[in-house]
């Protein structure tokens, strides 16, 4: 049962972050029809929020383990490349108007 979850969690997660890359795109154009100081507000409430969040779950942004790459890195890398097909495969599956 294991080797099944290790098998799907890529795909599943892939398919999120697709959609949550989706999701952001349209954000970031949002964004980029506003002022100039509120961009910069907005950009950095959202480095303070993600630096918080990242206290929360107590993951660091360090590179102090880079050279080690634990199974669970592995299956994040797996579903950033499958995010990034299913992105791919939806840009040449849009029909254009």
């Amino acid at each position: 049962m294991e080797s099944l979850f290790n098998v799907l969690l890529p795909v599943i997660s892939g398919s999120l972050a697709t959609l949550l890359m989706t999701w952001l795109k349209k954000g970031v154009a949002v964004v980029g029809k506003l002022p100039a100081t509120v961009q910069q507000i907005v950009v950095a409430a959202g480095s303070w929020g993600l630096v918080k969040l990242s206290l929360l779950l107590t993951v660091s942004f360090t590179t102090y383990d880079v050279t080690q790459l634990a199974s669970v890195d592995v299956l994040a890398l797996s579903a950033a490349g499958l995010s990034f097909l299913f992105h791919t495969a939806a840009k040449k599956t849009t029909p254009t108007v």
